[in-house]
Formats: C-alpha cells, sequence, structure tokens
C-alpha cells in the first residue's frame, strides 16, 4: 500500500475512477475536485460546496455532491464545472450514482428524499415512505433499480426509476451508511453498530456476516474487479474483505422457441422503444419474458441491429461488472447485421446494452433461443 499527494488534499470523501482512466475524488477540506493519475499525477479544479460523493455519469462527466451549498455539481474531464441547485432548500444530498435510465440519483439526507437529476441539470425528488430516515449510500442494484441505506432507521430502501419506493428493514437495530451492488447479483452493505456485513436480495432476504475484529465500525464497502467485497473499518483501522458464496457450478441447457424479447422499433417501453443512443447503456431484464426463467445462468441469442446513425459496436454484459472490452456486434452506417451470442445475465435475469458510436441513434433486436440454468 503507498500514498499520494500526502498534505496536498484536505478531508478527501468520495473516489471514482474516471472515464478517461483517472482517479477522481472530493476534497471537501478545500472545496475542490481532484484528478489523480495512477502514477501519481495530482490537478485540483475548484468546485463550490466541498464536494462529498462522486459518480460518473452516462454523459461522460464527473457528478457530485455538494451538501454545503444544496447543490450537484458536475464537471468535464477537463474541469469545467456546472452547478445544479437542488429545489428544497437544506437538503444535505450525500450519496449519488448513475442509474441505468441515463439520469443520476442521489440521497438527501435531512429532507428524507431520494433526488433524480437529469444530465442537463433537472431535478425531480421522490419522498421514502418512512420519516427521518437518514438516507445515505445509494448504488445501482442488479435488478436495474436504485438501493439505498436509511441508516436511523435499520432499514434498507428500493426506488425504481418511476419513482415507486419500497423499504426492507433489517434483523437488528445498527446504522448502515453504505451499499454496493456484489458480482453474485445480490447487495452487500456495512452495519456499522452490528459490526457485521450484510447480503441483501433483490427480494428482501438479509444474511449478515460478522466481522473477526471487535467494534470495527465498518462504513464503506465496493465490489472489486476481483469480484469480492471491500470494506472500511472506521474504528478498527483495516480494509476487510468478504467472498461471495461461489457459484452452484454446472448448468443444464433448455431450448426454446425462437421468441423475439426485445425490439427498440416497438412502442416505447422495458423491452422496446426507444432506439439505443450513441454513447450509453440501457438495461434490458430478460427474464420473465419469452419462457426465460428467473434462475437463469446464460441465455442464447441472435442480436440483430439496423438503422444505425453511424458506424459503431454493441457490448451486452451483466449489470454487475464492468464492462468488457471486445463487443458482441459491430455495423457500419445504416447497416444491418445479426450475430449469435450466449449472454451471462446478472442475478435479477438483467444485461446492459451498450451502444458505442460517435452519434445518433441505432435500433437493437434480441430474439432468445434457449437458455441454461
Amino acid at each position: 500500500m503507498s500514498d499520494f499527494v500526502t498534505g496536498q488534499v484536505s478531508n478527501p470523501a468520495g473516489i471514482v475512477a474516471g472515464p478517461d482512466g483517472a482517479l477522481w475524488f472530493c476534497n471537501q477540506g478545500t472545496s475542490k475536485i481532484g484528478r489523480l493519475t495512477t502514477t501519481g499525477t495530482l490537478t485540483q479544479f475548484p468546485a463550490a460546496g466541498s464536494p462529498k460523493s462522486i459518480a460518473v455519469g452516462p454523459d461522460g462527466n464527473l457528478w457530485f455532491t455538494e451538501p454545503r451549498i444544496n447543490k450537484i455539481g458536475r464537471m468535464t474531464t477537463s474541469g469545467g464545472f456546472t452547478d445544479f441547485a437542488i429545489p428544497t432548500a437544506n437538503a444535505l444530498p450525500e450519496a449519488i450514482a448513475a442509474g441505468p435510465d441515463g439520469n443520476l440519483w442521489f440521497t438527501e439526507f435531512a429532507t428524507h428524499s431520494i433526488g433524480r437529476i437529469t444530465t442537463s441539470g433537472a431535478v425531480t425528488e421522490f419522498p421514502v415512505l418512512t420519516s427521518s430516515p437518514g438516507l445515505s449510500g445509494i448504488v445501482l442494484g442488479p435488478d436495474g433499480n436504485l438501493w439505498f441505506t436509511e441508516s436511523n432507521v435499520s432499514k434498507v430502501g428500493r426506488i425504481t426509476t418511476s419513482g415507486t419506493v419500497k423499504e426492507f428493514p433489517l434483523p437488528e437495530t445498527t446504522r448502515t451508511f453504505r451499499i454496493a451492488s456484489g458480482s453474485d447479483g445480490n447487495l452487500w452493505l456495512t452495519l456499522f453498530d452490528g459490526n457485521k456485513i450484510a447480503r441483501l436480495t433483490t427480494s428482501g432476504g438479509v444474511t449478515e456476516f460478522l466481522i473477526p475484529t471487535a467494534d470495527s465500525k465498518p462504513y464503506g464497502i465496493a465490489s472489486g474487479s476481483d469480484g469480492n467485497l471491500w470494506f472500511t473499518e472506521f474504528t478498527g483501522d483495516k480494509i476487510g474483505k468478504v467472498v461471495p458464496p461461489a457459484p452452484t457450478p454446472g448448468a443444464s441447457f433448455y431450448p426454446l422457441t425462437p421468441c423475439r424479447v426485445i425490439d427498440t422499433r416497438r412502442t416505447d417501453g422495458d423491452l422496446g422503444g426507444p432506439a439505443l443512443v450513441a454513447g450509453t447503456g440501457r438495461l434490458f431484464t430478460l427474464a420473465g419474458t419469452c419462457g426465460i426463467p428467473s434462475n437463469v445462468r446464460g441465455i442464447t441469442v441472435n442480436a440483430t441491429v439496423t438503422q444505425g446513425a453511424a458506424a459503431g459496436a454493441l457490448t451486452i454484459y451483466p449489470a454487475t461488472v464492468s464492462m468488457p472490452a471486445t463487443a458482441n456486434l459491430n455495423y457500419g452506417a445504416g447497416q444491418t447485421r445479426a450475430n449469435n451470442a450466449i449472454l451471462s445475465p446478472d442475478g435479477a435475469g438483467s444485461v446492459i446494452v451498450h451502444c458505442d458510436q460517435s452519434s445518433g441513434t441505432v435500433q437493437f433486436i434480441l430474439d432468445v433461443t434457449g437458455y441454461f440454468k
């Protein structure tokens, strides 16, 4: 372990891997956003209001919360800065995450609401069901919904992109500050007072794992590139690791009568339009459609593109992992192309389809022919 830029930052908080390959972080003490290369070169850009949490937006910019001035900030990778006010005064925006709908979602600690901000800066607020919940962490879940922690009331909440909220109680009284989406298709969170890490299924089932160090006060948690969960121990002065249970080995194949599960030329909907937009990813839940079961482990498909405004490529991958370097389908402008593939959906039976083209849109069709489970 090494330290970088010692003495050059003050009260650093949230950090995220940026779209430019550098690390971007919130320098709370000096109201700046820091950019740190992996070789240790630091650049800092002024921000207005003691930034706290940071995320990469679907527009390729950095988005962060500014609780001191009740705003959400946006910064380009060249340092261009814009502030957007939250409609409700003194909301205390806490954590922020990119959603599957092309917007950013954030928690409001003081006003007990979940905020949604478009990339053009329009904010909508959705109140949660419990009063004074102490909203803290937020993350995009494996089911395509946003999941958040309610640190004052020992609950975890889920909000759909249309604003419907549901809450799930935890088995014990404890503050819980941060939440992560695991490679196993579950949510993972820190139980600060309980000295445990909890695993939460998307249906609300909770399993707890005791931390060996007593009273370690687990706080932050993140899914690592190794598939494990990594967490900070606030008073234990350690970094902890949780290894999710291994997936069940072996799988059987079940053929299906060819069925069209996605067609973006249809009326707008979960498995229909609009067309895929250049430079963005869209989440589709395949389970429950065309005979695909909820416990699916692999899906055999034929993927097709047509009416592309420019040459490009599509990459299809589980929502719980980083986008792979290899595309599933390459195409030219206006070209209709198809390719067979075996998809590995996440635990909710969902995949992200990322459109890599310079501009415009492309229509996407997906036919399923069978599945593994």
